[in-house]
């Protein structure tokens, strides 16, 4: 070997390029190694927060499958306080025993007294619930001795309501589809422009309301606002109670006549009218762009009433809204008004009151008359109120 490297005199240095690749490849063979535990903690960090993303979302399904808020999250207020005097955010309220049963069992019944009282709690209606739990025959039943602990706790929790802080929102007749911002033979630039200014649509209507359920507000009737005295005034009402972070609001709808400068048919995307579906429930009759002829929910007032039947705790002690009724194109889709009788040479009818009767030749005023009457009464009694918005429309 040593005759080798004296004969070679390149010897020493090929030995130093082969050491030196050497080491070039151990470098290379660490870097890659540091390449591949980079990768894999980087992989392994999104599987850490994709598991706990599912973990989060199967605890907010559990929720939404209990009752719970619906998907939106977002808030449509910036932290104003609207009837509690912290400001904070909504607790949750203990879950009774059976948060279940049967409001159509035999009254008096276990299933019977745990559904109703169930509804009363989750409408903040804590005394009538404790009272029909109190009212059952078997005290000793532990289900009732837990709904009873789990009502009176969160009564004693709840604080009340500043009335003079109660924020209403209001909204027109909902407009369902993109008929009416769209001119056309049948619909009018000017239309285009009123529906634009003052009128939402049926899916913003639905957003805003599941914002302001997810930020807790809950809907009070006007008539809770107010104690009415003997005398026929009226004194603040203190006495609503809900829990800590809960904002009461109040809310109406205008008009709510179908106006003639509506069209017909759904030719704006409107509700022609209310009706009594199959169920005995207040919906709307609506066509749809195809001139199909459907029954649901296509307004505010079935909207609503669907909504407080998904999510009670969205209404205190049931409450509805108040409807403010003009008349002069009659109400709630009919044709109540009795100078349409004089026919359509009459000098007291506009332009568009004349074209109605001309195009409908065989409207009858008295069963107009009947059919809102109906569709009013259904109403009442499901909670719902009216109110003037002067007849004609006016400015008082």
């Amino acid at each position: 070997m040593a005759n080798e490297q004296q004969r070679d005199p390149d010897y020493e240095r090929r030995r130093r390029i082969a050491a030196k690749r050497r080491r070039e490849r151990e470098r290379r063979r660490k870097i890659a190694m540091i390449k591949r535990a980079v990768v894999f903690g980087v992989l392994l960090v999104i599987m850490l927060v994709l598991v706990v993303v599912a973990i989060n979302l199967i605890k907010k399904d559990k929720k939404h499958d209990n009752g719970g808020s619906i998907t939106n999250t977002e808030s449509l207020v910036d932290g104003t306080d609207s009837g509690t005097s912290d400001g904070q955010e909504a607790t949750a309220e203990p879950e009774p025993a059976i948060p279940v049963g049967d409001l159509n069992a035999p009254e008096g019944s276990k299933d019977e007294v745990m559904a109703s009282a169930y509804k009363m709690y989750a409408q903040y209606d804590y005394d009538n619930a404790l009272a029909k739990l109190l009212a059952y025959e078997d005290q000793t039943d532990p289900d009732i001795i837990k709904m009873i602990a789990d009502v009176n706790g969160a009564k004693s929790s709840c604080v009340a309501v500043d009335v003079n802080t109660v924020p209403h929102i209001f909204f027109h007749s909902l407009i369902n589809d993109n008929r009416a911002f769209i001119v056309t033979d049948q619909v009018t630039e000017g239309r285009v422009t009123a529906n634009n200014a003052a009128m939402a649509t049926v899916d913003e209507f639905n957003h805003v309301i599941n914002q302001m359920y997810e930020a807790g507000f809950v809907m009070i009737a006007l008539d809770d606002m107010v104690i009415r005295n003997g005398d026929g005034s009226f004194t603040p009402n203190n006495n609503i109670m809900l829990p800590q972070g809960k904002k009461a609001f109040i809310m109406s709808e205008d008009d709510l006549s179908y106006y003639h400068s509506y069209g017909e048919k759904g030719v704006q995307g409107y509700a022609d009218r209310l009706v009594i579906d199959e169920n005995g429930k207040v919906k709307c009759e609506y066509y749809n762009q195809a001139g199909e002829r459907l029954i649901g929910d296509y307004d505010m007032v079935p909207l609503i009433d669907s909504f407080i039947e998904a999510h009670p705790d969205f209404a205190y002690h049931d409450a509805r809204p108040t409807v403010a009724l003009t008349g002069y194109n009659g109400v709630l889709g009919y044709i109540t008004n009795n100078y349409y009788c004089e026919g359509p040479e009459s000098e007291n009818l506009g332009t568009a009151q004349k074209n109605f009767l001309l195009s409908h030749p065989d409207w009858n005023f008295d069963q107009d008359c009947a059919e809102a009457r109906k569709i009013a009464e259904a109403m009442k009694a499901n909670g719902w109120t009216f109110a003037s918005h002067t007849y004609g429309h006016l400015n008082a």
